[in-house]
């Protein structure tokens, strides 16, 4: 609770076989991320051999991620990342070229139940949430994003992005000066719940 990071961010990760971190809970927590590199808060699940790592069933509330990306990554055998929930946290004053949230699995990785609970995510320049599966044998599900409030500063990319995901909701968002591109893009998903008052001052969804 109350803890500040001015530099570096928060990395939790499991990158040896069979390794587990979760079951943690960040209340009241800020963090700042300086430069063109690095990440304010990665969580990473990746295992060379053997048994899958995880990371499962982390919170954050009322948490403030400024200017570089948070990271959601699964880096193959089966790894997982699941169960996260992210409750009334902003992130804000996006540094040049980053964007503000990157889900993304490589190989067997897999990435379930991320839950985004009223978000505010603002002055970004390359996005709010992407969350792209590019290859076929990773496995990404399940991201809910539910009353957001969304502010871009340019049309460099599709405020929300999801791609190859089984199980998108959103729901309850206003999406705002998003320019001309649009405001929600979702490619070659499946089990879509687009729901409850989404507005957007984009020019297409």
């Amino acid at each position: 609770t109350n803890v500040v990071t001015r530099e570096g961010g928060i990395k939790l990760e499991a990158i040896s076989q069979g390794s587990f971190c979760g079951d943690t809970v960040f209340i009241s927590c800020e963090s700042t991320m300086y430069g063109s590199t690095g990440n304010v808060l990665s969580l990473i699940a990746s295992s060379s051999g053997g048994t899958n790592a995880q990371v499962r069933g982390v919170h954050f509330t009322d948490c403030y991620f400024y200017l570089a990306t948070t990271s959601i990554y699964s880096g193959g055998l089966a790894s997982q990342v699941c169960d996260v929930f992210f409750n009334s946290c902003q992130w804000d004053a996006g540094t040049a070229g980053r964007m503000a949230i990157s889900i993304r699995v490589l190989n067997t990785g897999e990435v379930n139940g991320i839950h985004f609970n009223s978000p505010y995510i603002v002055q970004w320049p390359n996005g709010a949430i992407s969350c792209g599966n590019s290859n076929t044998t990773g496995k990404i599900s399940d991201i809910f994003v539910r009353g957001g409030q969304f502010g871009m500063i340019t049309g460099a990319n599709s405020t929300l992005f999801f791609q190859n995901v089984k199980g998108v909701t959103i729901s309850e968002c206003r999406l705002l000066t998003c320019t001309t591109q649009s405001a929600i893009n979702i490619d070659n998903c499946s089990n879509v719940i687009l729901a409850n008052n989404i507005s957007t001052a984009s020019a297409s969804t």
